[in-house]
């Protein structure tokens, strides 16, 4: 551009960045088709360069705050340290099994976990959801390709050991009560993000849903009887 020279208007479509750099350049800025919002979808797998994917999403930005960008990355993340330890096709078998008493809780998403790292995965359960398990009792017997477990297992151990815990925890206080006309109910205060599970979790354990929201239920609490001057209001 500047060996242009003596240029007095540049054709073309431009953005407030471009029109700037173009009167820097000869102190007139002539854009005859001006860009406006557009929006740029970058699709991406596993043999995407990030530098590239990055470079794409970026050169959006010169358009403005109102271009929209997206993008999909079709591929999942590798284990790093696992690629680069265990052989390619190497098999392996692992075992969950029980290091205290209690409740079996989200076997499924346990085995989905699994599955979507590599659906040659099998999970033999020998203790379903909702079983009480003595420790060293072996839940469940895992056979498959090595990469798969051990890329998967964290996720899956995550998802039993939280449910089983809180189904676990419901079936003590389930006990408690038992004999009494009680029953236990849990509240709506739960994990962003896992209230459904949470909630299967604490009827495996004997207990009972509440509401899942705001919408499905009345809960009067003291906030409520104060703004409104009192319960009989």
């Amino acid at each position: 551009a500047e060996r242009a020279g003596g240029v007095k208007e540049r054709g073309g479509r431009g953005s407030q960045w471009e029109a700037g750099e173009k009167e820097r350049l000869d102190g007139v800025a002539g854009i005859v088709m001006v860009a406006v919002p557009s929006g740029v979808v970058v699709i991406a797998d596993e043999t995407g360069n990030v530098a590239f994917v990055s470079a794409d999403l970026a050169a959006q930005a010169e358009h403005g705050p109102d271009s929209a960008v997206i993008c999909i990355w079709i591929g999942r993340a590798v284990d790093l340290t696992t690629e680069a330890i265990v052989p390619v096709g190497h098999r392996a078998t692992a075992l969950f099994f029980a290091r205290q008493q209690g409740t079996v809780a989200g076997l499924d998403l346990a085995r989905l976990a699994f599955q979507l790292i590599d659906p040659a995965i099998e999970m033999q359960i020998t203790y379903n959801d909702g079983a009480v398990v003595e420790p060293g009792d072996v839940i469940a017997t895992l056979s498959g390709p090595a990469r798969g477990i051990l890329t998967a297992e964290r996720v899956a151990l995550n998802f039993l050991c939280r449910l089983s815990g809180i189904a676990t925890a419901t079936a003590s206080v389930v006990a408690a009560v038992q004999g009494y006309d009680a029953k236990i109910v849990c509240t709506r205060k739960t994990t962003p993000g896992l209230r459904a599970i949470e909630k299967y979790a604490v009827r495996v354990g004997g207990g009972s849903n509440h509401r899942f929201g705001l919408d499905d239920a009345v809960l009067i609490k003291d906030n409520h009887i104060d703004i409104a001057g009192g319960v009989s209001k």
